[in-house]
């Protein structure tokens, strides 16, 4: 869309006078723009919602992580409080069973930091393509004041 949008502006712009000239064809450019301008706000606006629900989830996914973590941690400290009441062969299999742990659960954590930072760049993202959007509603705004000027 947004190749489009340039290439309609950039077209008509350029030859904007002889637009002017003929009232129904600068109408009728202005309606372009116009739609042009109205069409560019609804795609931010849906992909700023998508992003938004896309945030959410990786939210969600980082929060089962941290759950998944936190219940690996509790399984390794429960290995390594029998593998210390032990004192047989098994002990050093109970505490290698407990690291694995310990170390799965770095992992989900790792994954978790990861998805928490992704999701905090596409609510920036979003964010900003939000406040861009006062500069298109300027824009229809002007647009429909010069057509409302050119009835």
């Amino acid at each position: 869309m947004k190749a489009s949008f340039l290439l309609i502006a950039c077209a008509l712009t350029l030859s904007s006078a002889a637009w002017a000239d003929d009232k129904a064809n600068y109408r009728k450019y202005l309606q372009d723009m116009l739609n042009a301008e109205q069409h560019r706000v609804d795609d931010v606006q849906a992909a700023g919602s998508h992003d938004e629900a896309i945030a959410k989830e990786l939210l969600r996914l980082a929060n089962d992580r941290i759950t998944s973590a936190n219940e690996l941690m509790g399984q390794a400290k429960a290995l390594k409080d029998a593998a210390a009441k032990s004192s047989g062969p098994e002990r050093a299999e109970i505490e290698n069973m407990a690291k694995e742990l310990e170390a799965f659960a770095s992992y989900d954590r790792k994954y978790a930091e990861e998805r928490k930072k992704a999701a905090e760049t596409l609510e920036r993202q979003r964010a900003e393509m939000i406040q861009g959007l006062q500069t298109h509603h300027a824009s229809i705004e002007r647009l429909k004041a010069k057509l409302a000027a050119t009835k």
